[in-house]
């Protein structure tokens, strides 16, 4: 009887488990359709508002070396090279020539910029550096050991002598930087990664280079070297701005930044021509930062949908082209939590991150973007869903993304208003009362603050000087009082403005 009994219950068992299985292939079944179906309904209504969410329609495409500025001698032993997904490193075909560019002007780290420089009206200190430059004891750099072999001479002297140690690696560059177009091979997003950020690392170390240069060409009153420097470092910069990554975007604003100071240094000094003005303006009157930021940011997006296609490398699809460990586990999950949280990822910049950009201004609507802020920490606190998780972990960096893009539009303006101002100086002997003199002779339109979509704000100084300033991140008129060079904690901007002035007569 008991067997009988045990038996029976066996029985029950065997079908309750047979049917909780049945259950939950049904339940994981009716998730695959229904998470289907939302990223298909998704994804027809955003391309019926002109949006692309596939990751190819973003990448650059393969472009004649001759037009390719990633093709130059110097930078093409970055690209011959293999990822070792075991060992988690390059395998470089001429690792000797690799090592070489890679240490090339090494001794750039030892002359950084202290204190606020532009942004507070400080002027580099070129024989600070210089001093830096002969202390420096490393035994290994063949360019210090020949600067501190020689007598001291100006400040400027010395850092030209240590930049004329690789002329030609400068002048190239400078020659390729004129190039339309700057594609970087990839066979996967991995490998065309790890390949890309040593590049990105010696742009960044290039780029400071030729400002050193202009500073120095600066001081020894060479204007048309200097500005000839600036354009090199504008050239550069455009590297960046159509690889459809955050960081693509956050390196160019790196980029563009390093003109500034030596631009400021040179008003401030009354050293530009004319002409030399007139072109520094229209070249960063090309600039649409906020532009291109919305498009690294759909470019983002369009990445992070690639990963929850779960289509494998050289698979026709929306992520062609593109693989890594992460698309590899996202194939092992199911359909539905993909399609599911793909849909969220989606939404989440459409509500919370692309709102606030206006390209056509330009301008980044900041008082709206901490309004989304707020409303996406309530979701984070409040809201847990599977479905959104991974959404609601990308989010900050991408919205405060928004207000880096802001900061480098606004500094955009003022440098080429301050531009405009300095030749209506040069013109009429004085500065104008208001900015709206400047258009249509000096410029288009007067381009206004990018925080907000109203007027900079300007007025002229006792010293015969001016300052011009942006509302800043805090959206508060300070008067022209500088933001902090330090950062405040986390959640709390820097109370001050985006300021270019200068207190000296």
């Amino acid at each position: 009887m008991r067997a009988k009994r045990w038996l029976k219950w066996g029985k029950r068992l065997g079908i309750a488990a047979v049917a909780l299985v049945t259950l939950g292939f049904l339940v994981l079944a009716f998730e695959n359709y229904r998470g289907r179906r939302a990223w298909d309904r998704y994804r027809a209504e955003s391309e019926a508002r002109g949006e692309r969410l596939d990751l190819k329609s973003f990448l650059p495409a393969e472009v004649p070396a001759e037009e390719n500025f990633a093709a130059t001698p110097l930078l093409a032993p970055l690209f011959d090279a293999r990822l070792d997904i075991t060992r988690g490193e390059l395998i470089y075909a001429d690792s000797n020539r690799v090592a070489k560019l890679m240490s090339m002007f090494d001794w750039q780290r030892v002359t950084t910029v202290r204190g606020p420089g532009w942004r507070g009206a400080e002027p580099v200190d070129l024989a600070a550096w210089q001093e830096a430059l002969r202390r420096e004891t490393n035994r290994v750099d063949a360019d210090l050991q020949a600067l501190q072999a020689r007598p001291p001479g100006e400040p400027a002297d010395d850092l030209l002598f240590l930049v004329g140690r690789d002329r030609e690696a400068l002048e190239e560059l400078r020659s390729a930087a004129r190039r339309p177009h700057s594609y970087v091979p990839r066979s996967s997003y991995d490998e065309q990664l790890a390949v890309w950020m040593p590049f990105v690392a010696r742009m960044k170390g290039f780029a400071r280079v030729f400002q050193i240069k202009a500073l120095a060409e600066l001081a020894r009153g060479d204007t048309d070297a200097a500005a000839a420097d600036m354009q090199a470092v504008l050239g550069i910069s455009a590297t960046h701005r159509r690889e459809p990554f955050l960081i693509s975007g956050l390196v160019r604003l790196a980029h563009l930044g390093v003109i500034y100071q030596p631009l400021w240094e040179g008003l401030a000094r009354r050293q530009w021509t004319d002409p030399q003005l007139a072109r520094i303006e229209a070249a960063l009157g090309q600039v649409n930062l906020v532009e291109e930021m919305a498009f690294c940011l759909r470019g983002e997006r369009a990445f992070g949908l690639s990963f929850f296609a779960g289509q494998r490398k050289g698979s026709a699809g929306e992520n062609d082209g593109v693989d890594s460990e992460m698309a590899e586990l996202m194939r092992r999950m199911p359909a539905g939590w993909r399609y599911q949280n793909q849909v969220e990822i989606a939404r989440m910049y459409d509500r919370y991150v692309l709102p606030v950009l206006h390209p056509e201004v330009p301008m980044v609507d900041v008082a709206r973007n901490f309004e989304l802020e707020r409303q996406t920490k309530a979701l984070t606190v409040k809201t847990y869903h599977v479905y959104r998780v991974l959404a609601m972990q990308l989010l900050p960096a991408v919205q405060r993304a928004a207000l880096k893009a802001a900061q480098g539009q606004a500094e955009l303006h003022l440098a080429r208003v301050a531009c405009a101002l300095e030749r209506y100086y040069l013109a009429e002997g004085a500065y104008p009362d208001r900015l709206e003199a400047l258009a249509p002779r000096f410029l288009t339109s007067v381009p206004v603050d990018p925080v907000d979509g109203r007027p900079l704000h300007y007025r002229r100084l006792e010293t015969g000087r001016f300052v011009l300033y942006s509302l800043g991140s805090d959206l508060d008129d300070d008067g022209g009082r500088p933001a902090p060079a330090k950062r405040p904690p986390a959640g709390v901007e820097p109370d001050g403005d985006w300021v270019w002035r200068y207190d000296v007569p």
